[in-house]
């Protein structure tokens, strides 16, 4: 295990580490930007794959992988679409990219949220894939986001180079007292996930009948809003003025002017947001 400074200084420091100037790395869009951002940060050749209708299709990454392919990164469930991949396709992909000695990145920060989360996670399978690397975090479920908290799981030799290019004392004492006190408190992990699910059906239901709108469906904290007649920066930028904050997808590889990303809060929050989109 590394621990680090959220899930986002794991991403650069995995990058850092095994992907070098024109080194192949291959990334399913629309995803997690920060992959794209810190291999374009060292110069490598970025081969993106196009989701099927935001579905993983194992067939295209699996073409798009070769003897060259360095790193592949996976996010599951996938970020902004929020969707979970079938436990299926991900092994065909860690299968190919064990025999071509490629490094598979899995993103795995949205999995408390899913159903049957132990079964759909791959921590288990780490010492049967020697390239797997396992990316996870506290800043979501467990509700530290600003004390920064992440960690990765591979095994020792991958997990002895990330510590080489480590920077020492990243993660602050408070996160770290912080961190080993919400492992422990597994009742408050329950209860934000049942309350994610319930508000997120509230949330759904009820801005499916506003005109204009089409929720999508979702395995995480969050999911894409379909827009018809109105783009994602005009939409966000009205929303603000009644300060409510949702995602403008446009900035993701792959996406156009037609979604934002709406995070589940509690129900005040979710009415407030109802009722604007009504306003709109």
């Amino acid at each position: 295990m590394v621990v680090g400074n959220g899930a986002n200084e794991l991403i650069h420091l995995f990058a850092d580490a095994f992907v070098k100037k024109d080194d192949k790395v291959v990334i399913p869009i629309p995803t997690f930007f920060e992959y794209e951002f810190a291999c374009d940060k060292n110069s490598a050749r970025i081969s993106y794959v196009d989701l099927d209708n935001f579905v993983l299709n194992p067939d295209s990454v699996l073409t798009a992988i070769d003897k060259e392919t360095k790193v592949v990164f996976i996010c599951n469930p996938n970020n902004p679409t929020g969707l979970l991949a079938e436990r299926g396709y991900i092994e065909k992909i860690l299968d190919l990219a064990y025999n071509n000695n490629t490094l598979v990145m899995l993103d795995e920060c949205f999995m408390e949220f899913v159903d049957e989360p132990e079964r759909n996670s791959f921590v288990n399978n780490i010492n049967e894939y020697d390239n797997l690397v396992i990316l996870r975090t506290l800043t979501k479920a467990f509700g530290l986001a600003g004390l920064r908290a992440g960690y990765c799981l591979a095994n020792r030799k991958i997990v002895q180079l990330l510590n080489k290019v480590k920077v020492p004392w990243s993660v602050n004492a408070l996160a770290q007292k912080a961190a080993v006190a919400a492992l422990q408190d597994k009742e408050h992990l329950q209860r934000t996930t049942q309350l994610v699910k319930r508000e997120r059906q509230y949330l759904q239901s009820n801005i499916a009948k506003i005109k204009k709108f089409t929720p999508l469906k979702s395995d995480a904290n969050f999911f894409l809003l379909k827009l018809d007649g109105i783009d994602s920066l005009s939409l966000k930028e009205r929303l603000l003025k009644r300060k409510i904050l949702v995602r403008d997808c446009s900035t993701f590889t792959g996406m156009g002017t037609d979604y934002v990303r709406i995070s589940t809060q509690k129900r005040r929050e979710n009415t407030l947001l109802i009722n604007a989109l009504k306003e709109v």
